[in-house]
């Protein structure tokens, strides 16, 4: 149990990381979204998706389709976490009951040896 416990906390670790690697590809397909962020009405690092009509960005739909491809995989990411998370909780409370009834059982078999350890009863 401690073993798939270990596992199931790696996996979670990993896809952890693939989501923050994810929302940190998410926000740079989509580009700046502060005003503060865009000095230039037109630069061109001004999301494709948000410029203004008659621009040269013709793949801007293209990054719309992959920007919510993305958005579905992180939220799929993000249900797997939730359900690694579970997985954990339950193995966690596994191995803790494991581990009561390993502590019971050694403390029956620690009172039958001291009350048979005893000069006078044979």
């Amino acid at each position: 149990m401690m073993m798939e416990h270990g596992d199931v906390r790696v996996a979670q670790n990993k896809a952890l990381r693939l989501q923050m690697q994810q929302e940190v590809s998410l926000g740079l397909t989509l580009g700046p979204n502060s005003l503060s962020h865009r000095t230039i009405a037109q630069r061109e690092d001004r999301p494709l998706a948000k410029r203004k009509q008659g621009c040269t960005a013709g793949e801007h739909k293209a990054i719309l389709r992959a920007a919510s491809a993305l958005q579905r995989e992180l939220t799929a990411t993000r249900s797997s976490v939730g359900v690694l998370a579970t997985a954990g909780n339950s193995l966690n409370f596994g191995v803790k009951a494991k581990r009561a009834e390993i502590d019971h059982e050694t403390r029956i078999l620690h009172l039958r040896k001291r009350a048979a350890d005893n000069r006078w009863v044979q």
